[in-house]
C-alpha cells in the first residue's frame, strides 16, 4: 500500500484515542490501519464479502465496529484482524455508527433520521429517536457533556457531509442516556 494510501473508496474514518491509531473502512469492508497519523497505511482484515459499507467505530475496549448499509454490523475484539456478525439492525439504509465511549453504547442512524441504541455492544437494537422530518441524513457522532451526564448525537444532511468528505459529523441533537 502506498504511502497515506487508505486503499479505494474508504467511507469511515475513525481514531483510537488511547493509543493515536487511525481506522478506516472501504466500501468492501476492508478495514486499513496507521499508528502514524495516517502517513502509511496496513491492511488489518475484511468484515466480510460484499458492498456497502457505511462506517466504523471504535469502543473503549478498542474494538472495531463496522456497519453495512443493509443494517449488519461487525465486530473485531482484536484490532481489526477478524470480524464476527452481530444482530442484524433491521432493514433501513443505515449510513453511520458512533459509539457512546462512557458507556460503550452503540448508536447507528439510517439516512431517514432513525437512531437505534444497543447497550450490549451490539447484540440487540432498539430504536431511540426518530429524528424525522428530513432525508439523507450522513453521519452521526457522539459528544458527552459532563455537566449535564448528557449525550449529544451531532446529525448531518447529506448535502452537508459533502462538504467535508470522509470527516462528517454533523448537526446535533441531545438524548439522554437510557
Amino acid at each position: 500500500m502506498s504511502q497515506g494510501d487508505a486503499g479505494n473508496n474508504h467511507v469511515g474514518l475513525e481514531a483510537n484515542y488511547s493509543n493515536n491509531d487511525l481506522y478506516a473502512v472501504d466500501t468492501t469492508g476492508t478495514v486499513y490501519y496507521s499508528s502514524d497519523s495516517g502517513q502509511t497505511w496496513q491492511t488489518r482484515g475484511d468484515a466480510g464479502g460484499g458492498a456497502d459499507y457505511e462506517d466504523i467505530a471504535i469502543d473503549s475496549n478498542g474494538y472495531v465496529y463496522v456497519l453495512k448499509a443493509t443494517g449488519e454490523v461487525f465486530r473485531s475484539t482484536d484490532y481489526g484482524n477478524t470480524f464476527s456478525q452481530l444482530s442484524d439492525i433491521g432493514s433501513e439504509n443505515y449510513v453511520g455508527i458512533t459509539i457512546d465511549t462512557n458507556y460503550d453504547y452503540l448508536y447507528v442512524i439510517a439516512d431517514t433520521g432513525e437512531v437505534y441504541l444497543s447497550v450490549d455492544q451490539g447484540g440487540n437494537w432498539t430504536l431511540r429517536s426518530d429524528i424525522g422530518s428530513q432525508t439523507d441524513y450522513a453521519d452521526i457522532a457522539v459528544f458527552i457533556i459532563p455537566e449535564f451526564s448528557e449525550v449529544a448525537l451531532a446529525l448531518l444532511p447529506f448535502a452537508l457531509a459533502a462538504l467535508f468528505g470522509v470527516l462528517r459529523r454533523r448537526r446535533r441533537r441531545t438524548l439522554s442516556p437510557p
